[in-house]
């Protein structure tokens, strides 16, 4: 994906984890992980957590050249240490013109017996704790509003209230720009009222489907919606993306400019609850000899200091 401009990296004890969620099946979500972490692999260490149903997802197939020896080479009955869980991990982006990423997901022939993956968050993330990694985008495929009313009722903690317990910790909420996708996600975001979570910290992404725009429709349900969350995110429709996905690297800088608006409001939102994720901007050096406190007027333009040009009234 072509880079618009150079972002500011995050400091190195920063860190960021952002579970993606969507209320209903063809939302985008695994295609807003992919961007997502492409884009954030300029910033830090970046790692995808592939948490679906391993014969559903793409995650296994986008990797197949990728490397990585898998989830399956981690079993819970050894220690974990930073070599193992790196190592399980596939690498996706190198040689490109962006910084590379890296998956972890079950790499397994899809005629082998099925992973046994840990439902709860906490495990997720000690593996991002155990491989260094700064930023994490978590892949889930459960159906939101489901599990948060089955949690309410059976008095258990949901899936999301698992993942927003770590502070660090941004959801993003996917929907394309159709009306039934949007009610789904109207329906979700009131059982996320109903389960007092902190709205401020989860983030909607719109994803257009089709050239045309978000019809009017369509616009006035996601304004009802704003004020429930902490912003509200629209990515355009991109041929080459419904194309070729969002591992392409030819994607257009256009396109890009709003995948890094995004990334950028998700860094916000998490500054807003935590302080400061970002390194601070560099200062651009003083030629040699020269320093902020000693400026020679001599060298600078007529004019420059306040002062009348000659010959000028």
């Amino acid at each position: 994906m072509a880079r618009a401009r150079k972002q500011a990296p995050l400091k190195a004890e920063a860190r960021l984890m952002l579970p993606v969620f969507a209320a209903c099946g063809g939302a985008g979500r695994t295609t807003v992980c992919g961007l997502l972490a492409s884009c954030f692999a300029e910033l830090g260490a970046t790692v995808v957590l592939d948490t679906s149903v391993p014969l559903a997802s793409p995650w296994r197939r986008w990797t197949a050249e990728a490397g990585g020896a898998g989830l399956e080479s981690l079993p819970p009955t050894q220690p974990l240490t930073p070599e193992r869980v790196r190592a399980a991990a596939s690498t996706l982006g190198a040689g490109g013109t962006t910084p590379p990423w890296q998956v972890l997901t079950d790499r397994r022939g899809w005629n082998g017996q099925a992973l046994s993956l840990p439902p709860e968050p906490a495990a997720w993330m000690r593996l991002v704790q155990g491989g260094g990694w700064q930023v994490a985008l978590a892949d889930t495929a459960v159906p939101l509003a489901d599990n948060l009313m089955t949690s309410h009722w059976a008095g258990t903690p949901s899936l999301l209230s698992g993942w927003l317990a770590d502070p660090a910790a941004v959801a993003l909420l996917c929907t394309g720009s159709s009306r039934d996708q949007v009610e789904a996600t109207a329906v979700a975001l009131a059982a996320m009222e109903t389960s007092r979570l902190p709205l401020h910290r989860v983030v909607l992404v719109v994803s257009d489907l089709a050239a045309s725009g978000v019809p009017r429709q369509v616009k006035a349900a996601l304004t009802m919606l704003e004020h429930k969350v902490a912003a509200v995110l629209r990515l355009p429709y991109e041929d080459r993306l419904r194309a070729h996905g969002p591992l392409d690297p030819q994607l257009p800088a256009k396109f890009s400019r709003h995948v890094e608006q995004a990334a950028q409001t998700l860094i916000d939102t998490g500054e807003r609850t935590w302080g400061q994720l970002r390194a601070p901007a560099a200062v651009p050096p003083f030629p040699e000899g020269s320093s902020p406190d000693a400026l020679d007027p001599s060298a600078l333009p007529a004019g420059a200091l306040g002062h009348p040009v000659p010959g000028r009234r």
